[in-house]
């Protein structure tokens, strides 16, 4: 995956604003852009790790449901009056 270029307009005194704010905050803007971007990954790792585990959770649900069916077939052919 590679990055695009991206162009924004931003009202005429944001830098001025994000300055404020980011000494207010004891920091700078280009780190208060990283963390915007981290933040964001993470969050995105986090949805996708919690996909995988329901598509791992419901797979190994069949996987327990398709054993328990076999061990009921198996017992069940074991049984007194059942022709094997």
């Amino acid at each position: 995956m590679s990055l695009k270029p991206l162009t924004i307009k931003l009202p005429e005194n944001y830098l001025e604003v994000a300055k404020a704010v980011a000494e207010h905050d004891g920091t700078t803007p280009s780190a208060m852009a990283a963390q915007a971007v981290m933040s964001y990954l993470l969050q995105r790792a986090a949805e996708a790790e919690a996909q995988w585990d329901t598509a791992g959770s419901a797979r190994t649900q069949a996987e327990i449901e398709a054993e328990r069916d076999a061990r009921w077939a198996a017992d069940a052919g074991r049984r007194p009056g059942n022709a094997a």
